[in-house]
């Protein structure tokens, strides 16, 4: 303003804003500053653990999720920041588990029982799976018992085992080589044939790999008494399921019928029809059920007909019982065939 000025050559005034480009607020007008607003980035939200009294655009806040922060325990949090001490951590334990399945042979169905002992180390690695088929009048349960004690043989080894029940069975005739009525293992006398106990073993092979991890490629069978001899009948009747097998108290019973030897429950199949199947017999001195002939007779037979794979062994154990000192070498012998 000028007060002696008569002619108005243009006046000025204050016009009041932010003059400062980078400011959200910038005012191109003004000539007068009267203050600038900037961007100020962090958490706006004062509930949060990194919240900025000084922010004015909330560029993300963090929050406290408590929960159990180690992997390995069954209830890790992946969203959890802060450990609240929750964890619980529980090793894998050995299981031993009832089965039971309907096995259609013949037209008949009929309800079949099982036990699989898993070990601790197999719940989540592949193992191999042992079938142990308990002796003449014998159960499931008793198999897996003390008595032959091959749940710590698996512990020790990590490998699967299967306890199968047998059925109460009547008398098959054939002569003086006749399978017996009682509890025990389905058998055709002097054939191999299928039967409804091979039927079981197969729909159990399927079941167990379905639900357990075995490695299907290493399967393996053992005996004690009828069930050596089903041991044996079982990898020729069914030769591309096992790769090896012991029979304990068991072997090959020869016969001469009119001149002729034949024997029970059959004579092994040649090598190229039946594959080499590596076989360990298990005989024991003062063995009156089961004689030490008759695992001369397996395991000459077996050679006989090509097998090379064949480990006679003699049991530590007087007489007829089981000896589950050797079950350690039955087991290196299968893994030595594997």
């Amino acid at each position: 303003f000028n007060s002696n000025a008569n002619v108005n050559d243009g006046c000025t005034y204050d016009i009041l804003g932010c003059t400062d480009s980078d400011a959200n607020n910038f005012n191109s007008n003004a000539n007068v500053n009267s203050g600038c607003t900037y961007d100020v980035l962090g958490c706006t939200d004062s509930d949060a653990n990194n919240f900025n009294a000084d922010a004015n655009v909330n560029d993300g806040c963090t929050y406290d999720v408590l929960g159990c922060m180690d992997e390995d325990a069954n209830n890790f949090n992946p969203q959890a920041n802060q450990d609240d001490g929750s964890c619980e951590v529980f090793e894998a334990e050995s299981t031993l588990t009832e089965h039971n399945i309907n096995v259609n042979f013949n037209n008949q169905v009929k309800d079949r029982k099982y036990l699989v002992y898993e070990p601790a180390v197999c719940k989540d690695k592949e193992c191999s799976l042992l079938f142990m088929f308990h002796g003449l009048g014998g159960n499931y349960q008793q198999a897996a018992g003390d008595y032959y004690n091959w749940q710590a043989t698996a512990d020790e080894n990590g490998f699967v085992v299967v306890f199968p029940d047998s059925l109460i069975l009547e008398a098959k005739k054939y002569g003086a080589a006749s399978d017996p009525a009682g509890k025990h293992w389905d058998i055709t006398p002097l054939s191999f044939s299928a039967t409804q106990d091979t039927k079981f073993v197969e729909e159990m092979i399927n079941e167990i790999d379905l639900e357990y991890d075995v490695d299907k490629s290493n399967v393996f069978s053992t005996g004690h008494s009828y069930g050596g001899y089903f041991s044996y009948y079982l990898n020729f009747a069914l030769p591309n399921k096992f790769k090896a097998f012991a029979t304990h108290s068991a072997g090959l019973m020869p016969f001469n019928v009119y001149g002729f030897t034949v024997y029970w429950p059959a004579a092994p199949s040649t090598k190229g029809s039946a594959g080499n199947t590596p076989a360990m017999i298990i005989y024991s001195d003062g063995d009156n059920v089961a004689p030490k002939l008759y695992s001369d007779t397996l395991e000459s037979q077996m050679s006989a007909k090509g097998h090379a794979s064949v480990n006679k062994q003699k049991s530590t154990i007087i007489g007829h019982a089981w000896d589950k000192s050797m079950n350690q070498e039955q087991w290196d012998f299968f893994m030595a065939n594997s």
